[in-house]
């Protein structure tokens, strides 16, 4: 065998047994998660779909019980069917999470099922698409009332409990749209940077209470089905390109792989996970290179639509695709 073989060979050899270690450390951490969460219980807003509902089912398959809550009777049935096979150790409710009245009772609900909550998920969002000219002040309002109030009146029903126990673990579901301000989505990132800095800033004050905060920064998410997002005006030029980028495996990660490292990072007790390479970057670059950020936006923003003026009524996924939207990478699964 000549040298250069050698060296071929001893180089594969290597590599595959770095890949060897990575997978066992993987796999060692998976089993950890799943070893934290047994017999905990979870609650989790907007678990009843995407995100929400896997990382739900994650947790329910490593041994907790868990309460989830949706805006709608349906989305929690459809959820609840998928679940089955984990009942009792699951319940869902209907919850305007926007409602503080209504996120103190499903709490209440909860405990008295399950017993005090040992971690809570604020997952729950809303996500509208459009230039800043074409948004209102309701749609700031709509987005603050989800990602801030919402978050903050969960927090404040789990607390007396966590307190009294000493202990317990709230998890925030930001985004990189909380740490990087995105064009066209002026509200969404407006109220995700508040997310953002109230969890910091409790995190700081309720560590004295045995009680850790973990802020969760995902970049764009695999689902395959952009579904949820609402677009302002030109609907069809504001969503041609959000399922390319959503399904695009290169700058996209699956929601199983975001569950999986929530759960990694409440058993470490992080206090900030930035979920997907694209997400890693935009944190590094606007932290150290502010200035080559802001060019980037600005880029961004120029190849976005322009405005339209204000249309007071959003349009879904559903009605905002075209045929230049539409393929099988796209679409998603059916149902």
């Amino acid at each position: 065998m000549t040298r250069r073989r050698q060296s071929i060979v001893l180089g594969l050899g290597a590599a595959g047994g770095m890949a060897g270690i990575s997978a066992l450390r993987r796999l060692r951490a998976s089993k950890a998660d799943a070893a934290f969460f047994a017999g905990k219980h979870v609650i989790v807003t907007g678990g009843s779909r995407g995100l929400g509902l896997v990382l739900t089912e994650l947790m329910l398959e490593a041994g907790a019980a868990v309460s989830l809550c949706g805006r709608s009777q349906h989305a929690i049935g459809c959820a609840l069917e998928r679940l089955e096979r984990f009942a009792p150790a699951v319940h869902g409710s209907v919850c305007d999470v926007r409602e503080r009245a209504q996120c103190e009772r499903f709490i209440r609900n909860a405990q008295a099922r399950f017993g005090p909550p040992d971690v809570l998920v604020n997952n729950a969002g809303i996500i509208e698409a459009g230039p800043f000219a074409d948004q209102t002040i309701a749609d700031f309002e709509a987005a603050l009332e989800t990602h801030f109030w919402a978050p903050l009146y969960t927090t404040l029903a789990v607390l007396p409990t966590m307190r009294a126990r000493r202990g317990g673990h709230i998890v925030n579901v930001a985004s990189i749209g909380g740490i990087v301000g995105v064009p066209h989505f002026a509200p969404y990132s407006a109220s995700k940077f508040a997310q953002v800095g109230l969890t910091q800033a409790l995190a700081a004050e309720l560590a004295a209470d045995g009680i850790r905060m973990t802020s969760i920064v995902p970049g764009l998410m695999l689902t395959g089905s952009p579904d949820h997002p609402l677009f302002k005006r030109r609907q069809r030029a504001e969503y041609a390109w959000f399922p390319l980028s959503d399904a695009n495996p290169l700058l996209a990660v699956s929601a199983r792989s975001a569950a999986k490292r929530i759960m990694r990072a409440t058993r470490r007790g992080e206090a900030q996970a930035v979920i997907g390479t694209t997400a890693q970057i935009a944190k590094i670059v606007n932290a150290l290179f502010p200035e080559t950020t802001a060019a980037a936006l600005r880029l961004a923003a120029a190849l976005l639509p322009s405005p339209g003026g204000v249309q007071w009524q959003s349009r879904t996924r559903v009605q905002s695709r075209s045929r230049w939207t539409r393929s099988t990478l796209t679409e998603g699964p059916p149902g």
